[in-house]
């Protein structure tokens, strides 16, 4: 996926490799997450570098060659089309989320089937207009009011193709949930985030990774109900049709193993078995990312999510079967 014409510069800080290694063996067994042996390659968290503006990196994923789709998969995608309009009480998706559940479903349109069900149920629970305008404004509220600071990082590796997003897991208020115009507000906001994190069928193909700082969580603040907890994973992970490169968990608390142990047997396979705990930096993330501050380094993420939300809803309005 990478473009000669699609360069970015990068500000690279920290000379320390950030690794991932649990030091609760037994937990992580429990967990059954992959081996956690990563290592950044150039002195960041997850190998990871800063964007200073609006970096082409994002903008290049307009490129109308990254929605170009096989004789296989085009065949795949209208079996699934052909059964949702053929099925009663099923609302149509769009041509670009057939094929996504074409390529991620690999033609089982039965295991489809589950997502287009699951997707459409979580839409109307949380009233999803499923826009580009709304996504812009609920992308925004849930960044700038419900959980500042929750956002350190948002982009595109052009090297391997896939997404990426950091964020900081003790942002999250676990009040936030005790309203339910403000949880709708929450799940409403986390569907668009997974919208931008999948502008184009290339990303779709190769995955997003999630980073996720675990430093400083406080039970009395963070700590939200366990049954909230597997709602909150399962809802957006069980219905979004999703790939992913990994999701690393950095200075986890017990309190977090504890979560996501007692969570497991809830949360979807294909989110467990990509789960790394136990990684380490020299530093909280935030204080890699906050350039120069982190309201600016939310700022910066918060404009790649919509630039990359508005590539998506483009992309849904101009691309057919």
């Amino acid at each position: 996926m990478s473009n000669a014409a699609c360069t970015t510069q990068h500000h690279e800080i920290g000379q320390d490799s950030a690794t991932c290694g649990g030091t609760d063996p037994e937990n992580e067994e429990s967990l059954q997450v992959q081996p956690a042996n990563h290592e950044a390659e150039s002195g960041s968290p997850h190998g990871r570098q800063i964007e200073n503006s609006l970096p082409e990196s994002v903008v290049c994923q307009s490129d109308p060659r990254f929605m170009q789709i096989s004789n296989q998969d085009h065949q795949r995608a209208m079996k699934i089309k052909c059964v949702v309009e053929a099925t009663p009480n099923l609302e149509s998706l769009s041509d670009v989320m057939y094929v996504q559940l074409a390529i991620l479903c690999k033609g089982d349109v039965e295991h489809a089937m589950n997502h287009v069900y699951n997707l459409q149920a979580f839409k109307q629970e949380y009233t999803i207009v499923d826009s580009w305008e709304e996504g812009k404004e609920l992308s925004e509220d849930l960044v700038r009011n419900l959980f500042p600071g929750w956002l350190l990082s948002f982009d595109f590796d052009e090297d391997h193709g896939n997404s990426f997003i950091a964020l900081d897991l003790t942002k999250v208020d676990k009040r936030s949930f005790q309203c339910p115009r403000t949880a709708r507000r929450i799940f409403a906001g986390l569907y668009y985030m997974f919208q931008a994190l999948f502008p184009n069928l290339e990303v779709v193909r190769k995955g997003h990774t999630q980073v996720v700082e675990c430093e400083g969580f406080d039970l009395s603040r963070n700590m939200v109900d366990i049954n909230i907890f597997v709602r909150l994973m399962t809802e957006i992970h069980g219905s979004y049709p999703t790939a992913f490169g990994g999701v690393y968990f950095y200075h986890t608390p017990m309190a977090i193993n504890l979560m996501l142990a007692l969570a497991k047997r809830s949360l979807p396979e294909h989110l467990v078995s990509n789960i790394v705990m136990g990684c380490t930096f020299v530093s909280r993330l935030d204080q890699f990312y906050a350039i120069p501050t982190l309201e600016a380094a939310s700022q910066r993420a918060l404009d790649k999510i919509q630039e990359s939300l508005r590539i998506r809803y483009e992309n849904e309005h101009t691309f057919s079967l």
